[in-house]
């Protein structure tokens, strides 16, 4: 046996007697006819078993093509879902940023409110104060300066 394939071996003269004429017996044809059609049957056996191999072989070639597009879109999505994870990440970022500068802007707005209603009260208490006066220089009979006649047209 050599690779799986039975060698004949024609040259043994204990085995095979040749005729002197060149002729093989017909008993030894025979013989030697079965066991070609034996190993004929070996052969086409193999072939089968080669071709079936074949075809399974050419099918998990498809499949795996297959696979690999598969997996060359996932990783597409994965590339695209990083992107929008960073773009998200930024415009989280952003609305953080943002909504630092609105407390900011909200506690400015809230002292100015407080500031500007301050200023009202203590325009008001001023504004008494200066028709109190007024009065007091006109129960005097003082002559009462333009400014505070004037008071009561605003």
């Amino acid at each position: 046996r050599e690779n799986g394939v039975e060698q004949l071996n024609l040259n043994n003269n204990e085995n095979h007697t040749i005729q002197n004429d060149g002729r093989i017996p017909v008993g030894e044809r025979a013989a030697l006819t079965a066991r070609i059609t034996e190993l004929q049957e070996k052969i086409n056996a193999y072939d089968e078993k080669y071709a079936t191999q074949n075809d399974e072989i050419a099918r998990l070639q498809l499949e795996n093509g297959v696979l690999q597009e598969k997996i060359i879109n996932e990783k597409r999505k994965i590339s695209i879902l990083e992107g929008l994870e960073n773009q998200m990440q930024a415009i989280i970022d952003e609305k953080s940023r943002l909504d630092n500068d609105y407390q900011k802007l909200n506690i400015s707005y809230q002292q100015n409110l407080t500031e500007q209603n301050d200023l009202l009260v203590l325009c008001s208490t001023y504004e008494d104060q200066l028709r109190t006066c007024r009065n007091i220089i006109q129960s005097a009979g003082l002559t009462v300066p333009s400014f505070l006649l004037e008071l009561d047209n605003n």
